[in-house]
């Protein structure tokens, strides 16, 4: 409920915002069907009666502002920029995560199946975003912040630290706060 509550204030703020959203509500659709489509259509009603009455209180000022979206520019370059950029400050975590994505799927699970793949889904569905005029790095935090929680979970997974024992290896939760200190240091 307050996700969905966060959803709707976020997508008031920017529209956009909704992208991020998309793969989480589009996965839930895989875990009950029943309760995504209620979830939805109550996310729904939520935004389009907010939206509603913040344009009827603002005499149709709030729509007339949601529309100016359209007015950045378009710069296609300002893409490969931004996405350098991405990598050259968050190499560690894109490593830690495909060196746990290998070993993960070496050991014979499905990485894919995560649930986690969908914040990564969800990070990439801005990526065409940032050719818009004054888009930047943040647009990408989703993305990062995804592959973060992946990376743990396929850590887990691959070392069998998902099965807890007392013989739990130390080495994946140890890399990524070596990794989490080094970039907070940066």
């Amino acid at each position: 409920l307050w996700g969905s509550l966060l959803v709707v204030v976020a997508a008031l703020f920017k529209p956009t915002a909704l992208l991020y959203a998309a793969p989480l509500v589009a996965s839930w659709f895989l875990v009950d069907g029943r309760g995504a489509l209620r979830l939805s259509a109550a996310v729904a009603l939520a935004l389009l009666l907010s939206v509603g009455l913040l344009d009827l209180l603002t005499h149709g000022g709030f729509l007339f502002a949601w529309s100016l979206f359209r007015l950045h520019s378009f710069h296609p370059a300002q893409v490969a920029v931004i996405l350098q950029l991405f990598m050259s400050l968050t190499w560690p975590v894109l490593v830690l995560a495909g060196l746990a994505f290998a070993a993960c799927w070496r050991r014979g699970d499905a990485p894919w199946r995560d649930g986690s793949v969908t914040l990564i889904a969800g990070g990439l569905l801005i990526v065409p975003g940032l050719a818009k005029g004054g888009a930047y790095f943040n647009y990408l935090l989703p993305l990062h912040c995804g592959l973060v929680v992946a990376a743990g979970r396929w850590m887990a997974d691959a070392t069998g630290a998902g099965r807890l024992s007392s013989r739990t290896p130390l080495a994946g939760p140890v890399a990524a706060a070596a990794i989490a200190l080094a970039l907070s240091a940066t």
